[in-house]
């Protein structure tokens, strides 16, 4: 099962955007742990706001065409005030890819589809 991370990457500063980056990394290490895909976009493009010509719009267009190969996503920490995960979590719904707010809602749902 491949899993999208979703969750917050931009913040005031850059310590914090670092934490967003660290906190992403940690779930994607866990879930490789427990043998799912993972699809975490805060690692795969961490530092590319520094080229000036790209655009919120760039970033976003890009996670949502990942997104769309995913077969699950998990909202991260911090969720509900990430217009770029807001966006991520209404596209992922209306194409039915299931969307989970707990890890470990995620783990059920996979040992649910495992079973089947």
């Amino acid at each position: 099962m491949l899993v999208y991370l979703a969750g917050p990457y931009r913040a005031d500063d850059r310590e914090l955007v670092c934490w967003n980056v660290k906190a992403a990394s940690d779930m994607a290490a866990i879930l490789l742990a427990e043998k799912f895909e993972v699809c975490c976009p805060h690692s795969m493009t961490h530092g590319y706001e520094r080229y000036e010509f790209l655009t919120d719009a760039d970033f976003l267009r890009n996670g949502i065409e990942l997104l769309r190969r995913c077969d699950a996503v998990l909202l991260l920490d911090g969720w509900e005030q990430s217009a770029g995960t807001l966006a991520e979590k209404d596209f992922a719904e209306a194409n039915r890819i299931p969307v989970f707010k707990m890890v470990e809602a995620l783990r059920e749902y996979a040992r649910q589809e495992a079973a089947e």
